[in-house]
């Protein structure tokens, strides 16, 4: 698996796996992500040498000395958070999986925001910020980002 590394960023996340005992690398950290099919973010502290398995990612903040490897699929889900940005459209579906496919299918999709309680998915072609909203959940299409 491919990441992307946040240095000096603590990505928070759900489900959280803490590992202390033989993961004394980064690279090994990586590896238990990979071995582990609910990880999306390892995060290792190199100054005490712990490593975190993290399922999701909810935000993140920076920390010195603490790197956050991001494992590169192609949408990261940010829990319980809404990216803003110029909305393309809106539309009703029944799950996250839909609300991507519908962004895959717009050539100008940077992000999907799916909420579960009303079944509405809204898709972004920009994002220019993300906060804390409750229920809703951002996809953010790492292959689409804008450099």
């Amino acid at each position: 698996m491919s990441y992307v590394t946040m240095k000096d960023m603590n990505c928070y996340g759900d489900a959280e796996k803490t590992l202390t005992d033989d993961v004394n690398t980064a690279e090994l950290c990586k590896a238990k992500c990979d071995a582990d099919t609910t990880c999306q973010n390892a995060l290792f502290v190199q100054k005490t040498r712990h490593c975190f398995l993290k399922s999701n990612l909810a935000t993140c903040v920076k920390a010195d000395g603490e790197d956050s490897h991001l494992r590169l699929t192609k949408y990261v889900k940010l829990k319980d958070m809404n990216c803003y940005g110029g909305s393309e459209s809106a539309m009703e579906v029944r799950t996250a999986e839909m609300c991507q496919a519908k962004c895959d299918a717009e050539a100008t999709c940077q992000s999907a925001v799916f909420v579960p309680k009303t079944s509405y998915c809204y898709l972004k072609a920009d994002i220019s910020t993300c906060v804390k909203s409750t229920g809703e959940d951002s996809y953010l299409n790492l292959v689409r980002q804008k450099k």
